[in-house]
């Protein structure tokens, strides 16, 4: 909606604006409370998280689907303008429903992982949620309805926030 109504640079300056106000904000927070303890060298602590990660076959598991569903399932994001306005033939204002609607599906589905608390079966809802976020790209990519588009975004959204989450 802002892009139509004060154009593309206004709102990309508004947003850099927004951004240095943040980080300024940031950094006149006061200096938090200074450890006693030696400062630890991060090399070293990256050789024993790695360490424990691999003596740990589960969490291998899970950084490899992290890493294939970030490879596999994360580019479509940069590509949706492109897809919004060559496939769907939407404007901006399209563009960013289409966008809201992603955001609706992630609130839902954490929402839904939240209702259902710590179940059991969390490695099958993983792999299921990143089944489904692949099958729904899938469909995305086939499909030309604009209404279908606006539904699998929004399901995109929540398979991929519901992996995260599940993660």
């Amino acid at each position: 909606v802002l892009i139509d109504a004060v154009g593309p640079s206004s709102v990309y300056l508004a947003t850099a604006a927004l951004l240095v106000a943040s980080s300024y904000t940031l950094f006149r927070l006061p200096a938090g409370l200074r450890s006693k303890a030696r400062p630890r060298r991060i090399t070293r602590d990256l050789y024993f998280g790695v360490r424990h990660m691999l003596s740990r076959p589960v969490l291998v598991a899970l950084v490899g689907l992290s890493f294939a569903r970030n490879l596999f399932g994360g580019p479509y994001r940069p590509f949706l303008p492109a897809y919004a306005q060559d496939h769907l033939r939407l404007d901006a204002k399209g563009l960013g429903g289409l966008t809201s609607a992603m955001g609706v599906g992630s609130l839902v589905s954490a929402l839904i992982a939240t209702a259902l608390g710590n179940t059991r079966h969390k490695g099958r809802m993983l792999i299921g949620a990143g089944i489904a976020t692949g099958a729904c790209l899938i469909l995305l990519v086939s499909l030309r309805s604009v209404p279908t588009a606006f539904v699998l975004v929004a399901l995109i959204g929540g398979f991929s926030s519901l992996s995260m989450l599940l993660t």
